[in-house]
């Protein structure tokens, strides 16, 4: 998800499981809405670092203000040797 979403009234996910590689960064001022319980799942070598844990969503960028609600989307992971912070909220 790009900057170019924030402040934007809904970001709508239709329903569905939503395979992730990268970090998801969720801009401040977004409202990002599942439908029928969305899953977004994270796997893949970045998310496999123990050593060097990668954050799967991140809520905002350092520095940023706004709010951001979450609704209907549910968080997991793939796979054996998934090592990540599930959600992490910049402050």
């Amino acid at each position: 998800m790009r900057l170019q979403y924030a402040g934007c009234k809904i970001i709508f996910f239709d329903a569905g499981v939503y395979y992730i590689t990268e970090t998801l960064t969720i801009p401040a001022g977004t409202r990002l809405v599942g439908e029928a319980w969305t899953v977004i799942i994270g796997g893949g070598k970045a998310f496999s670092k123990q050593s060097d844990p990668t954050v799967m969503v991140r809520v905002g960028e350092p520095g940023s203000v706004g709010t951001v609600e979450i609704t209907d989307i549910i968080f997991s992971t793939r796979g054996p040797g998934v090592s990540c912070p599930i959600v992490s909220v910049s402050r």
